[in-house]
């Protein structure tokens, strides 16, 4: 990305942000804030240290490379991608190009998406990790009545479901086969009609999904 490029887009980030504290009111937002007190602290240090385990996730992935960033820049790169998804609409999906083109000259395109899918994954799998126990706590410490115990089994068994799916998909790659179901999907021809001439390219980006599986289980 040029370095015209760069400032524009961060111009345009800059009058976002204006925009936004107009709309909600500097004096809301300084009461806020003087509400919040100092508790400023802990939340910035907790979201840091959480910013950090994230980036260090994302470094051991592409360990192998023989050009990275440094942790401090995909640091940066980290922080300022969750911070696009924060204010994409509906789907929490605008820092993932970012993140891509933020680590493409170190990496090339291919290898910088398929670092960026594979530490989503990671992040999905976390999730359903995390829910998975909250579920098993459940069953030990909420009523044991009918309703209760139903509702947590068909939530188990859906979240153990997709945990499954998941691990497969990423043993395996899973990309050239989401292409595949897209075209037997009603409403959905025309999407993979476009995805089709990038075929090659979602094959690769599995075999990188496979390889990392493979290669690096205890990472």
């Amino acid at each position: 990305m040029s370095r015209r490029a760069r400032l524009l887009l961060f111009a345009g980030g800059l009058a976002l942000f204006a925009y936004l504290i107009s709309r909600i009111g500097l004096s809301a937002l300084v009461a806020d804030g003087v509400r919040t007190g100092w508790m400023f602290l802990p939340i910035v240090l907790l979201y840091g240290v959480v910013y950090a385990c994230n980036t260090e996730a994302w470094r051991l992935i592409i360990a192998d490379e023989p050009r990275r960033p440094s942790f401090l820049r995909l640091y940066a790169v980290t922080v300022s991608g969750f911070a696009l998804n924060f204010v994409t609409p509906i789907l929490n999906v605008g820092g993932e190009p970012f993140k891509i083109a933020a680590v493409a000259p170190w990496l090339s395109t291919r290898r910088a998406a398929g670092s960026v899918i594979i530490h989503n994954v990671l992040r999905s799998l976390s999730f359903l990790l995390s829910w998975l126990t909250a579920l098993l706590l459940g069953f030990v410490m909420l009523p044991h009545d009918p309703p209760i115990v139903a509702a947590l089994a068909v939530a188990t068994l859906l979240l153990a479901a997709l945990t499954v799916l998941l691990f497969s998909g990423h043993r395996r790659g899973a990309l050239e086969k989401l292409l595949n179901g897209l075209q037997r999907v009603p409403g959905c021809a025309r999407l993979a009609r476009a995805l089709e001439p990038k075929r090659e390219l979602l094959v690769q980006m599995d075999e990188q999904l496979a390889q990392f599986y493979h290669e690096h289980p205890s990472t």
